[in-house]
């Protein structure tokens, strides 16, 4: 874990978008590249700071109108010398999951966390197995709840994705990427300072009506290795966990990032005691 670093991970092609622009070019670019966050430029090209597909989710603005000025944050900057450790440490406490990579005041790259996990799992730490980091007990919603409702899970307890039951059995999941693509991105009446489609039918919608089905699933006993691999292979950001059929958990990318986080803080403990 020590020997490998931003350097070897980091890319240097990267989507950006103008402070000037509208949230719904964003949405567009989230839908089309399929990336956590964009970088933020000024009029001049001169880097800004990161916005990420999920505030504007949350943000209770008129993608239509609505500047992404208005949501940009700064992200941590990282160097090519930045451990992985750190790195994962300051997507976390930033809330923010593709970092810019700068040489002094250049912008040379971005490190994203899907990068920082896959190099992490090819490494022995690959070999745990899901149930020692899954989140257990994950928040569920039946086929017949609303999108609204999906909608409101997310904002409240601040997660992305919602697996979806029907008499015990999961039969579906949603992500925070269907709700763009069929609450933000419908062609429907837009009141202002609105939510694209709130005050619409669209939200009544059923979500057994958006849900992706069926479902990719792990065991608990799946590794982190075989796990990640299976995101990268079918495209997905979270795995429900299933055993003899039940859901018993759900594993994201955080899940992943986290034990990534604190592997820094282990190796400096080892390093003072050694010495």
């Amino acid at each position: 874990m020590s020997s490998v670093s931003v350097r070897d991970v980091f890319i240097k092609d990267f989507s950006t978008v103008n402070d000037n622009d509208t949230l719904s070019r964003c949405l567009e670019l989230f839908k089309k590249n399929i990336v956590p966050a964009l970088v933020v430029l000024d009029e001049k090209g001169k880097y800004v700071g990161v916005i990420a597909q999920r505030w504007v989710l949350r943000a209770k603005q008129d993608p239509v109108t609505a500047k992404v000025r208005n949501l940009v944050r700064p992200a941590p900057r990282v160097d090519a010398d930045t451990t992985l450790s750190k790195a994962a440490k300051l997507m976390i406490q930033s809330g923010v999951r593709q970092l810019p990579v700068f040489e002094k005041d250049t912008l040379r790259g971005m490190i994203t966390d899907e990068s920082i996990i896959h190099s992490v799992v090819m490494q022995e730490w690959g070999n745990t197995t899901i149930d020692e980091i899954m989140t257990k007990a994950p928040h569920t919603l039946e086929t017949t709840r609303s999108i609204g409702a999906v909608l409101s899970l997310f904002r409240e307890h601040d997660i992305s994705h919602v697996p979806i039951m029907e008499e015990g059995r999961l039969v579906g999941i949603i992500s925070v990427s269907d709700i763009i693509e069929h609450v933000f991105q419908p062609n429907l009446r837009i009141s202002r300072g609105d939510l694209v489609g709130e005050s619409g039918r669209t939200l009544s919608i059923p979500a057994k009506g958006i849900m992706n089905s069926p479902v990719i699933t792990v065991t608990p006993k799946t590794t982190l290795r075989e796990a990640d691999e299976k995101m990268h292979n079918f495209n997905v950001h979270c795995l429900p966990v299933l055993s003899n059929e039940r859901l018993v958990g759900i594993v994201t990318k955080l899940d992943f990032l986290e034990p990534i986080a604190q592997m820094g803080e282990l190796d400096r403990r080892l390093t003072i005691q050694f010495s």
